[in-house]
C-alpha cells in the first residue's frame, strides 16, 4: 500500500509541474484541467523542494512497510552510492529551470530517473541493514561494557587529581580520577610497562609535592623516582618561592652504590632503641629480608636466630652508652656475630637485660650442644656477611640527618635507593631503614606525608600492616606499587598479602593478568546490559532484545589493556563524596610537566 502511495503522489507531482508540456502537444482538455485547478488549490505541496521532501518519505515509509526479501550477499557499498545519487538528482530536480522546454525535459527526466533510483537502492539497503554483524561491529562488546563515569574535577587540601579519557556510548568524554582520600591507601598494580610509574605514581608525587607533603620514597631501580622527586621540588619552588611561612620539604638519599650523593643515616642508633622489643624488632627485619623465606616460615630455627640477633643488637646499645662510644650500627653487629659463641655468650649474659634475650642459648651452652648453636649462629653469621661492604658500613655509620621525615618545622622528602642487580643485598639494610622511619612518623601532630613504595614486593616491611591500618589517622597516605598480587603472595605469603589487598581502600591497576585481573574484575561487579539476538529467515529478520546481568569489566579486558590505560576503584571521604567510585580509561598526565622536572 505504502509503494503504491508513492507511486501515486510521483504522478501527481509530474502531473502538476509538468501538464504545461502535455498542453504544448495535445492542447488543453476539459477534464484535466479541472484536475489542474484542484490541485492548484488543494494547498497539497506538488512542486518544489517541498514535494520532494515528501515524495522521499512516502517512498522510504513504503519500502519498510513492504520489507523486502533480505539478502546477505548485496554489495553494501554500491547501494550506498546508488542511494546517495539518486538522493541528489531527486533534489537537482527540484531546482529552478525557467520556462524553456529542454529545461523541462531535462528536470523531468531527472525526477523520473532519481524515483527509479531511489526505490531500486532504497530496497537494497533495507534488504541487508538488518544483517549488520553485531559481532564484526562490536566483536568484544565494547558498547555494553561502559558506564558513566566521574567528570568533575573534586580539589581538596589532600588531593590527587589525575585527568583523563573515557568512552561512554560510543562518544569519547573527560573524566577526573580523583583521589580524595590516599590516607586509606592505594594500590597500583600493572604489568612492567602499563606505566603505573609514569601515569600515576609520578602524579602523585608532582602533586604531594606542590601541597608540601613530607615523603618516603623507596626507589627500586635506582634513582629514577629519586630524580623526578628533586625535579618536581625544584619546579615547585620556583613557583611559588621558598619564603612561605609553610616550608618544602627538603630531599635526602640513602644511596649505597654512589657515595657522593648519599646522606649518612644510622637505623640502629643507640637512643633509637628503648627497650628489647626495639632490638629484636630490628633483628626480624635485618634477617626476614636477608632470608625472605622466613617471612612465611616462624619456626624454632628462625626466630632463635632473630633473638641471637637481637640479643646481639641490645648489647652493643648497651656498651655504646656505657662507654660512650659509637659501636651500635650494623657494622659493628656484622663483626660482633663472627667472635666464637662461646666466648660471645659467657661475655653478653653477664648483662642482665641481654641474658634474657639469650636463654635458650645460654642453657643449650650450659648442655654442650655446641651443634645445634653453632648451626643457629652459623645462619646469622652468613647472613649478616652479605651486608659487610664498606659502603654500607660507611652509610649506616653516623647521623646526616633524623629520621623523623614529617616533623613540622622540618620536614623531609627521604629517597631509599635499591638496585636490582643487588637488591638481595640492599634490601636489608634500606627494610631496616623503612621500618624505623615508620616507628617515628606514624603519631599524631605532624605533617600530612606520603609514604611510595615502588616494587614492594622486593622489600620486606614490618610495619607495612600497621601502616596501612592506622597511618590514616596521622595522615600518612600509603601508595604501594606492584606487578601482581600473585607476587606480593609469593613474597609476603597469602595470609598477609590478603589483609593488605583488603585494606588498601584506593585500587588502580593498568594491565593485569591471573589472579589480580580476577579480583579487578569482581571489584567493577556487574551491571546489565542489553543483549540483541537476530533470526534471519528468506523472507525476514527478527530481532530480540533483551538485558542481562553480565561483567563491567571482563578480566580478558583487563589482561589487554593498553600502556596508560587504567581500571580502578576510588575511596571518598564524608565531605567529598564520589558518585561514581569506578574509573576505566586512559591516563592523561602532565607531560610538559614532567619535562621540565
Amino acid at each position: 500500500m505504502g509503494m503504491y502511495l508513492s507511486a501515486f503522489y510521483f504522478v501527481i507531482i509530474v502531473f502538476h509541474e509538468y501538464y504545461a508540456l502535455y498542453v504544448y502537444h495535445y492542447g488543453q482538455q476539459p477534464l484535466l484541467d479541472k484536475t489542474y485547478t484542484y490541485f492548484v488549490r488543494s494547498g497539497l505541496p506538488t512542486k518544489g523542494m517541498m514535494a520532494r521532501v515528501l515524495l522521499l518519505g512516502l517512498l522510504m515509509g513504503g519500502i519498510m512497510i513492504y520489507r523486502p526479501i533480505k539478502k546477505e550477499n548485496i554489495d553494501r557499498t554500491k547501494s550506498v552510492v546508488g542511494f546517495t545519487i539518486s538522493l541528489s538528482i531527486l533534489f537537482i530536480s527540484g531546482l529552478p529551470y525557467g520556462t524553456s522546454l529542454s529545461g523541462m525535459y531535462i528536470t523531468l527526466m531527472l525526477l523520473t530517473c532519481s524515483y527509479l533510483g531511489l526505490m531500486t537502492y532504497g530496497m537494497r539497503l533495507f534488504q541487508f541493514l538488518d544483517f549488520m554483524n553485531l559481532a564484526e561491529k562490536d566483536p568484544f562488546n565494547d558498547a555494553n561494557e561502559t558506564f558513566k563515569q566521574t567528570e568533575e574535577r573534586i580539589d581538596t587540601p589532600h588531593s590527587v587529581n589525575i585527568p583523563y579519557a573515557y568512552t561512554h556510548k560510543g562518544k569519547q568524554r573527560k573524566g577526573w580520577i580523583n583521589f580524595v582520600n590516599l590516607f586509606r591507601s592505594l594500590l597500583v598494580i600493572g604489568t612492567p610497562g602499563s606505566g603505573k610509574s609514569f601515569s600515576v605514581i609520578e602524579e602523585i608525587m608532582a602533586q604531594f609535592i606542590d601541597k608540601k607533603f613530607a615523603m618516603v620514597i623507596y626507589d627500586f631501580k635506582f634513582d629514577t623516582l629519586t630524580r623526578k622527586a628533586n625535579g618536581y621540588l625544584q619546579e615547585a619552588k620556583k613557583k611559588e618561592g621558598d619564603n612561605s611561612e609553610i616550608p618544602f620539604p627538603k630531599l635526602y638519599r640513602i644511596c649505597f652504590d654512589d657515595l657522593r650523593m648519599t646522606h649518612k643515616n644510622n637505623p640502629m642508633d643507640p637512643y633509637r632503641l628503648t627497650n628489647q622489643s626495639d632490638a629484636i624488632d630490628t633483628a626480624a627485619t635485618l634477617m626476614k629480608n636477608l632470608n625472605p623465606e622466613w617471612i612465611k616460615r616462624q619456626d624454632y630455627f628462625s626466630r632463635s636466630a632473630i633473638s641471637y640477633t637481637g640479643g646481639c643488637i641490645w648489647y652493643l646499645k648497651k656498651k655504646s652508652e656505657e662507654t660512650g662510644n659509637y659501636i651500635c650500627t650494623p657494622g659493628h653487629l656484622t663483626i660482633l656475630t663472627t667472635v666464637k659463641i662461646d666466648i660471645l655468650m659467657e661475655i653478653m649474659t653477664k648483662d642482665v637485660e641481654v641474658r634474657q634475650i639469650l636463654v635458650p642459648f645460654r642453657d643449650a651452652l650450659e648442655k654442650e650442644a655446641m651443634e645445634q648453636l653453632s648451626g643457629q649462629t652459623s645462619t646469622v653469621q652468613i647472613s649478616l656477611s652479605s651486608m659487610a661492604t664498606k659502603e654500607i658500613f660507611y652509610v649506616m655509620s653516623g647521623n646526616d640527618f633524623s629520621l623523623d621525615v614529617n616533623e613540622p618545622r622540618y620536614p623531609k622528602i627521604v629517597s631509599l635507593q635499591n638496585n636490582p642487580e643487588r637488591k638481595e643485598v640492599y634490601s636489608a639494610p634500606l627494610g631496616l631503614y623503612m621500618n624505623t622511619i615508620l616507628k617515628q612518623v606514624n603519631k599524631p601532630g605532624k605533617r600530612p606525608m606520603a609514604l611510595i613504595i615502588d616494587e614492594v614486593p622486593t622489600l620486606f616491611i614490618m610495619l607495612l600492616r600497621t601502616i596501612i591500618d592506622t597511618g590514616r589517622e596521622n595522615k600518612i597516605a600509603t601508595i604501594l606499587g606492584l606487578q601482581s598480587v600473585g607476587q606480593l603472595i609469593l613474597d609476603y605469603g597469602r595470609e598477609l598479602a590478603d589483609v593488605i589487598y583488603a585494606n588498601c581502600a584506593n585500587v588502580i591497576c593498568g594491565a593485569a593478568k591471573g589472579e589480580t585481573a580476577r579480583r579487578l574484575s569482581e571489584l567493577f561487579g556487574k551491571i546489565h546490559q542489553e543483549r540483541i539476538s537476530k533470526n534471519t529467515s528468506s523472507s525476514d529478520v527478527s530481532t530480540n532484545w533483551s538485558t542481562q546481568m553480565m561483567e563491567l569489566l571482563p578480566k580478558s579486558k583487563i589482561a589487554s589493556m593498553s600502556t596508560g590505560h587504567f581500571a580502578g576503584l576510588l575511596a571518598d571521604t564524608f565531605e567529598h563524596q564520589i558518585p561514581e567510585k569506578k574509573c576505566y580509561g586512559q591516563l592523561l598526565p602532565d607531560i610538559e610537566g614532567k619535562e621540565r622536572a
